[in-house]
Order: C-alpha cells, then structure tokens, then sequence
C-alpha cells in the first residue's frame, strides 16, 4: 500500500489530471469526465485525484482553464481594431475546434471565467475600448460576440444545419431541394429564386470568414450609432 501511493504521489501532478480530463472530454464528450473514469485512466485511485481536484465541477473548471491557456491572442498595438475582433474570433473558433469539451461545457451550463479566460476577455474589452465604445457597450457586445461565435462552432461540430443544405452531396439534398422546388411561386417567390444560390457557399472556414465579416459589420453600426449620441452628462 505505501509503495502504491508513492507511485501515485510520484506519477501524477494537478497538470497531468487536468491535462488527462481535458483530453478524455476532446475523445469522448464531457459526459465521459468524471473522477471516477479519469482515475481509471491514469491508474490510481480516485481518492487519489482529491489531492489536486476537490470535486467534478472543480475538474471541469480546471479543464476550461488549461483549454484557454491555448487561445493565440493577437500581438499587441494599435492596429485596426476590426482585424483584431476577427482574429480574436479565430481564435476562439479553432480554440473550441480543438477542444470541443470546452463547447460542450460552455453550451451547457453558466460559464465560470477562469483566469485564463479573463485574460482574453481583457484584451477584447481593451480593442473595443479603443475602438470608440464604452465599458458598458464593450461589456455587452464582448459577450454577444462569445455567445454567436459558440453558437456557429457548436453547429459546426454538432452535426447541426448543413452550411449548404441543398447542395448536392449533402444528406437528403436533392429530396429538400426537390420539395422546395414545388412550393407555390406565389406564396414562395424570393425562396424559389434564390434557392439555387444557397448552394455557393464553400466550406466551414469561408462561412466563418464570411460570419466575422457580419459580426464586425455589425459593430460597426453600432459604434456609429454610439459615436452620434452625447455623452451622459
């Protein structure tokens, strides 16, 4: 018994738990994670993760910080505030991409900022700050962003709507184009007449691309329509 828990003492660290956790979430689903199951993949005892997790939702917690210590923040200046929104949300797509227990977790319950995740909230709410807008406008437009964003990869990942859904090759394409396709033209006209563009749209990362360039449209507007208004007196 003493030697087995100095293997254990000597094997594992709170890095190698959390690290081991966040790659069983990646493989398998967040339902996958408990302590019981991660105890068993590391080959110790779960009483044995109690020395560096005190519980699952303090697993989870440490799962989503170490997921963000990936998160490639762009370098710092004074470039154009827009490219640095979308580079921001690349990275946060290919950070949830790479780690889909992180979308999971953040699509299920409240999210719990992490010191790792206020690091990245900090450097938006700082671009947005210089971009015009004020801590109250940052704030908001930092967290609709966050929700879109995780809103667009969970589908990506999820097996959500087809980016073309009737395009040919897709799951039951031509039997929803063919039913759309009989619709009545006078009830349906602008549908009939577009239904033959949805199918240019090319793969996940241009519709990405072409999401971010909304997103920041968006702010744009936004930050003139705050621009125009007088400062609260």
């Amino acid at each position: 018994m003493a030697t087995e828990l100095h293997n254990e003492r000597k094997t594992l660290s709170r890095r190698a738990v959390i690290d081991a956790a966040l790659a069983l979430g990646d493989k398998e689903g967040v339902e996958a994670v408990s302590l019981r199951r991660l105890a068993r993949e590391l080959g110790v005892t779960p009483m044995a993760l109690y020395r560096y997790v005190d519980s699952k939702e303090g697993l989870l917690g440490a799962i989503a910080d170490r997921a963000f210590e990936e998160f490639e923040l762009p370098a710092e200046g004074e470039g154009d505030w827009r490219e640095e929104i979308k580079a921001l949300g690349r990275s946060f797509r290919r950070l949830l991409l790479t780690h889909p227990t992180v979308a999971s977790l953040f699509s299920s319950k409240p999210a719990e900022i992490s010191q790792n995740g206020a690091r990245v909230v900090e450097v938006v709410l700082g671009v947005l700050k210089r971009a015009g807008f004020r801590p109250q406008e940052a704030a908001l437009i930092e967290s609709e962003c966050e929700r879109f964003i995780l809103g667009l990869v969970v589908l990506e990942v999820g097996g959500g709507p087809q980016l073309c859904p009737f395009k040919p090759g897709t799951p039951h394409s031509h039997e929803a184009a063919a039913k759309l396709a009989l619709l009545p033209a006078d009830q349906f006209p602008n549908l009939l007449e577009s239904l033959p563009y949805f199918n240019e749209c090319h793969d996940a990362d241009w519709a990405f691309e072409f999401a971010l360039d909304l997103i920041v449209g968006g702010i744009e507007h936004q930050l003139e329509s705050v621009q125009s208004q007088p400062e609260p007196g």
